[in-house]
C-alpha cells in the first residue's frame, strides 16, 4: 500500500487552489461546517476511484477542474477535466504518462501506482477502507452482518474456502449437466448405432459387389473387344456381300471347269473315232473290192473255195456289223459333241479370261478363309454372350453402386460416431476424475473448515457461538 505525501487541489468545489501535505499514520481533517472537509474526501476518491462521475463538482465559474496527487516514492498522479477532455496524467521516473479513454474504470497503471485500491468483501461489495467520510459510523458497524461475516472471513482467509466452494460447487453443477449432456449423446449414438448393427452384412455385401464390380470391368473390357470385332465383322459382312455378288457372277466357272474336262474327253474320243472312220472307209473299200471280186469269180467251179470264201466274207460280215454299231454309237458321240461345240462355242472367249477367273478363285480361296475366321469369330461372341448371360446380376451394377456409395458414406459417418462416442467417453472418464479429485479438496478444504470453525467457535455469518454438532451440520451440508 502508497503512503500519501501532499494533495493539491483546483477548482474543486469551494476549493480554489488548495494544497495538504499529509504525514504517517492516521490522518484526520477538522473544522466548521461548510468549510470544505467533505471536498478533500471526494477529491481524493476522484483521484483514487474515479468517483464521483459528472462535472458537478467543478467551482462554478470555471472549466478546468484538476486534483494532484503526489506519492511517497515521488509519483505524482493527476486527475483533470475540463471541457470534453477527461484524462488521468502519471508522472513516474521522470516520464509522463496521459490516459484517456478508460470509462468509468481506473486505470491499470493508476491503480499500481497509488497502492491503495478498495477492499472486495464480495464478489458484488467493495469497501474503500482508507477513506471514511464526515458522520461515517465506524468501520463495518454500518454494513450488514453478511458483508460483516464476509470482512472478518476475509481477515482469517476464509473467504479463500468460500470461493473455493463456489467454484467446487459450480465445477459440480456443470460436470452434472455435461454429464447429463453426454449420457444424452450417448443414447442418441447408441441408438443411430442401432442402423448401423447390420454393418457386417453391409461389408460382405460390398465386398461381394466388389468382386461382381472386378468381374463387371473385366467382362466390359471383352465386351469392348466384342464389340470392336463386331464392327470389324461388319467391315467384312459388307465387303463379302461385295465378293458374294462376284462369285454368283462367276457361278459358271464350275460349269466351265466341267466343261472342259467333258471337251477333252469328248477331243480324245474324237480322235478315236477318226481313227475309226478311217478304218472303215478302208473296210468298206476292201469290201467293194471283195464283193468285185465274188461277182468275177461266181462262176468258179470251185466250190469249196467258194465256200471257204464264203465264210470269210461271213465273217468279215459280222465284223462289217460290229463297225457299223461302233458306228452308230460315234455318230451320236459326234451329234452330242456337236452340240456341245454349239453350246461352248465362246470357249477360246474363256481361255482369255482364264487369267482374270484365277484371280477370281484365288479372291474365293481368301474370302473362304475369312468366311472361316468370321465364323469362329461368332462362335466366340456366342461363347461371350453365354458368360455375360452368366453375369446378369451384374446390369444392376449401377444400382449397387449408389448403394455402394450411401452405404460408404453412412459407414463413414459411424466411424466418425465411434470416435466421438469414444471421445465422450474419454471425457466422461476424465469428468469422473475431475469429479474424484474435487470431491476429495472439498473435503481437505471442509475439514480445515471445521477446524478453524471449532478454534473460532463463532459462526462467521451470524457471529453467534457454535458448538462441535453444528459445526459438523455445516461440513455435511458442504459436503452434500
Amino acid at each position: 500500500m502508497g503512503l500519501i505525501k501532499s494533495l493539491r487541489l483546483i477548482n474543486f468545489q469551494s476549493h480554489k487552489d488548495t494544497k495538504i501535505d499529509f504525514d504517517e499514520g492516521l490522518t484526520v481533517i477538522l473544522g466548521q461546517t461548510d468549510q470544505g472537509k467533505s471536498a478533500i474526501i471526494r477529491a481524493l476518491k476522484w483521484v483514487l476511484y474515479n468517483e464521483p462521475r459528472g462535472t458537478d463538482f467543478i467551482m462554478a465559474g470555471c472549466k478546468l477542474c484538476r486534483v494532484s496527487l503526489e506519492m511517497d516514492d515521488g509519483s505524482v498522479i493527476i486527475r483533470e477535466r475540463e471541457g470534453q477532455r477527461n484524462r488521468y496524467i502519471l508522472i513516474q521516473n521522470g516520464k509522463e504518462e496521459v490516459f484517456e479513454g478508460f470509462g468509468n474504470t481506473v486505470p491499470l497503471e493508476i491503480a499500481r501506482a497509488h497502492g491503495i485500491p478498495k477492499i472486495r468483501i464480495d464478489k458484488d461489495a467493495a469497501s474503500a477502507v482508507n477513506l471514511a467520510e464526515q458522520l461515517e459510523p465506524p468501520f463495518l458497524i454500518s454494513e450488514s452482518g453478511g458483508n460483516r461475516a464476509k470482512a472478518l472471513g476475509r481477515l482469517v482467509g476464509i473467504h479463500i474456502i468460500d470461493a473455493a466452494q463456489r467454484t467446487v460447487l459450480k465445477d459440480i453443477t456443470n460436470a452434472k449437466q455435461n454429464f447429463e449432456s453426454i449420457q444424452k449423446d450417448i443414447e442418441s449414438l447408441n441408438s443411430q448405432l442401432e442402423s448401423y448393427k447390420d454393418i457386417v452384412e453391409l461389408q460382405i455385401r460390398i465386398s461381394s459387389l466388389q468382386d461382381i464390380l472386378k468381374k463387371l470391368k473385366e467382362t466390359r473390357a471383352i465386351f469392348s473387344i466384342l464389340m470392336k470385332s463386331r464392327q470389324e465383322l461388319g467391315e467384312l459382312d459388307s465387303e463379302i456381300e461385295k465378293n458374294t455378288d462376284t462369285i454368283k457372277k462367276l457361278d459358271f466357272i464350275d460349269k466351265v471347269e466341267q466343261n472342259i474336262t467333258f471337251l477333252d474327253a469328248l477331243s480324245v474320243k474324237c480322235r478315236y473315232l477318226k481313227e475309226l472312220s478311217i478304218k472303215l472307209a478302208q473296210n468298206r473299200q476292201n469290201e467293194e473290192i471283195e464283193l468285185h471280186i465274188i461277182e468275177n469269180m461266181r462262176n468258179l467251179p470251185n466250190v469249196e473255195e467258194i465256200y471257204s470264201y464264203t465264210q470269210s466274207l461271213a465273217l468279215r460280215l459280222s465284223s462289217l456289223v460290229k463297225l457299223n454299231t461302233s458306228f452308230a454309237k460315234i455318230t451320236n458321240d459326234l451329234n452330242a459333241m456337236m452340240r456341245l461345240k454349239q453350246r461352248t462355242e465362246n470357249i477360246f472367249e474363256v481361255e482369255e479370261i482364264l487369267p482374270e477367273l484365277e484371280k477370281v478363285v484365288e479372291s474365293k480361296r481368301k474370302l473362304l478363309s475369312t468366311l472361316d475366321l468370321l465364323k469362329s469369330i461368332n462362335n466366340q461372341i456366342i461363347s461371350q454372350k453365354a458368360d455375360l448371360e452368366k453375369y446378369e446380376a451384374a446390369k444392376k451394377a449401377g444400382d449397387y453402386l449408389e448403394t455402394i456409395t450411401e452405404k460408404s458414406a453412412r459407414l463413414a459417418a459411424l466411424e466418425s460416431l465411434r470416435a466421438s462416442k469414444k471421445s465422450v467417453e474419454d471425457a466422461i472418464g476424465k469428468g469422473y476424475e475431475y469429479l474424484k479429485t474435487t470431491n476429495e479438496a472439498l473435503s481437505i478444504m471442509a475439514k480445515k473448515y471445521s477446524q478453524i470453525l471449532q478454534e473460532a467457535a463463532i459462526c462467521p455469518l451470524c457471529l453467534q457461538p457454535i458448538d462441535k454438532e453444528t459445526v459438523k451440520k455445516i461440513v455435511s451440508d458442504i459436503l452434500n
